[in-house]
């Protein structure tokens, strides 16, 4: 750096290009064919006599130099793709993560409060400071939950599975409650039941017709895996058990129903036992 400057910022627009994204396969993939451009100098301040021919040198220390002539439109979906996230909109994401909203959940009521906004709704809803990416929500959602939860990234998981296995092997479970558990490849795969979840298997002839897996993950602090099996009835969604995983990979599903058919009810599935329901509907997930 120049002893004239003590400082420079030089800013030009990054015109966001879709040909160029096509050409590079990067989706941030940018051009600067755009002519806006902002340039700050500050200058070092003069203690003593100087030769410099600038006249304001001594009272006017900063130059701010701004080009306003851009050569796009500036609301456009292809600009407003790449804005940065609001504080606002930040600071509303990690409320919904303290109310317990999982990402989408989170994603889906920040659509919402936009449509009960006033602004420009089909616009609005391209503008990344406004609705991030649900890639950015759930980056947002991992950092909320390493804070809250104090996760250090580097933590290894084998003292977490020792402990879980042995405090569910020793039936520090509630009354009625059945568990079995297991390691698979350094992942533990849990399966349970409940007295509930057993009168639906006994009394439920929608068991025998229809399951479908419900997967969430990201839960809590190890991320585990949880699918919940449950049939359709006029009232709703009945239970027919769980699976924990810290995986979701195939054998540790594989291996989780193993487990949930040895502490099934007798007559399990509405009589069908170990041949199960007729249709399984499990989330497309590999």
């Amino acid at each position: 750096m120049s002893t004239e400057y003590a400082s420079k910022n030089l800013a030009a627009c990054d015109e966001t290009s879709e040909d160029c994204e096509k050409k590079t396969a990067k989706v941030s993939s940018k051009r600067m064919s755009c002519d806006a451009f902002i340039n700050v100098f500050v200058k070092r301040k003069v203690k003593c006599n100087t030769r410099s021919k600038d006249i304001h040198i001594q009272d006017w220390l900063t130059r701010v130099s701004l080009l306003w002539g851009h050569s796009h439109p500036l609301e456009d979906p292809a600009v407003l793709k790449f804005r940065d996230v609001r504080p606002t909109t930040q600071q509303r994401l990690v409320e919904f993560f303290c109310q317990g909203y999982h990402v989408n959940t989170a994603h889906a009521l920040l659509m919402y409060e936009l449509k009960l906004s006033d602004l420009e709704h089909p616009l609005a809803a391209m503008d990344r400071a406004i609705i991030p990416d649900l890639e950015y929500v759930r980056r947002s959602h991992d950092n909320f939950l390493k804070k809250k939860l104090r996760l250090n990234e580097n933590s290894s998981a084998p003292s977490f599975l020792d402990e879980a296995l042995a405090r569910i092997k020793s039936c520090a479970v509630d009354e009625g409650v059945k568990t079995e558990a297991m390691i698979v490849e350094g992942e533990l795969v849990i399966a349970l039941t409940t007295p509930i979840m057993e009168r639906v298997h006994l009394l439920a002839p929608q068991s025998a017709q229809f399951v479908f897996v419900d997967l969430t993950d990201m839960m809590e602090v190890h991320q585990c895996v949880i699918q919940l099996l449950v049939t359709h009835s006029p009232t709703g969604a009945l239970p027919l058990g769980c699976l924990i995983s810290t995986s979701d990979s195939a054998k540790c599903t594989e291996q989780d129903l193993r487990l949930l058919l040895k502490i099934h009810p007798e007559g399990a599935f509405f009589g069908c036992g170990e041949d199960g329901s007729a249709i399984f509907l499990t989330m497309d997930r590999s």
